[in-house]
C-alpha cells in the first residue's frame, strides 16, 4: 500500500510541528509539504498530487479560505482539512463536510481517503 501524501499550509509553526510529529509516527501517512507561503503550496500540491492538504484556516484567513477553493477545483479528488485551534475542531471538504475533534479522528479521516 502506498502512502497518503500529505500537504500542510500554516502560520504556527507550533501547530505545524506538531502535526508533522503526528503524521510521521503514523503508519500509511507521508508529509509531501510543510508550506507558510500560499505560493509554495501551490507547488506542493501541483508537483505531488497529495490525497489531503491540511489548512490553518484561523492564521490564514480570508487567503486560507480562498486558497482551499483554488486546492479543490484544480484537484477535485483531494480532501481539504481546515484546522481551527481557536473553535476546537476540524472541518473537511471533498464533496461534503465532516467535522472531527480529536487528532486520531483526524488521522482516521485522512487514512480513509
Amino acid at each position: 500500500m502506498t502512502d497518503r501524501r500529505i500537504v500542510v499550509i500554516y502560520r504556527k509553526s507550533l501547530l505545524a510541528q506538531g502535526l508533522e510529529a503526528l503524521l510521521k509516527r503514523t503508519a500509511g501517512l507521508e508529509v509531501v509539504g510543510m508550506d507558510f507561503e500560499r505560493e509554495d503550496a501551490a507547488q506542493h500540491i501541483a508537483v505531488f498530487h497529495p490525497e489531503a492538504v491540511i489548512v490553518d484556516v484561523d492564521e490564514l484567513g480570508i487567503v486560507g479560505k480562498t486558497l482551499i477553493m483554488q486546492v479543490l477545483q484544480e484537484n477535485p479528488s483531494v480532501k481539504v482539512f481546515c484546522l481551527s485551534i481557536n473553535g476546537n475542531n476540524v472541518d473537511v471538504y471533498q464533496r461534503r463536510q465532516m467535522a472531527v475533534t480529536k487528532a486520531d479522528e483526524l488521522v482516521e479521516a485522512i487514512r480513509r481517503g
